[in-house]
């Protein structure tokens, strides 16, 4: 799923605000009068709306699509207008972090680490 084309659907916020790498990325493969042209609010809506036409026509391609989660899978479905969900297969845990959750710490406190970008999709408010 190319993120560019479907932010505004997923968070509603608009990509340039939330990528850091969005412009260095295009100007490294577009060159920086394209890419400025490109991020532009002029024609920043044509670029997404082109973004997404693209990425329905590449997406129908594929001999199979799976997705990381029950929420993903219902929006390629949805976006991609798939006959079926596609099927969910879960990232497998980390052996490193396996083997640290398995060890006894002698200053354990209750904390939490969420890593991930600050966006109101990943709910980081109700995380705290």
């Amino acid at each position: 799923m190319f993120e560019l084309a479907w932010e505004r659907w997923i968070t509603g916020e608009d990509y340039r605000t939330i990528s850091r790498t969005v412009k260095q990325t295009g100007e490294e493969y577009y060159g920086r009068t394209f890419s400025n042209l490109a991020l532009s609010d002029l024609l920043f809506n044509q670029t997404v709306r082109f973004s997404r036409a693209i990425d329905i026509h590449v997406a129908r391609r594929y001999s199979k699509v799976i997705a990381n989660s029950k929420f993903l899978s219902r929006f390629l479905k949805r976006i991609y207008k798939m006959d079926d969900e596609p099927a969910v297969v879960y990232p497998g845990p980390d052996p490193i972090l396996e083997d640290l959750s398995s060890k006894d710490f002698a200053d354990e406190s209750d904390y939490m680490l969420a890593v991930g970008p600050l966006i109101p999709l990943k709910n980081v408010d109700g995380m705290i």
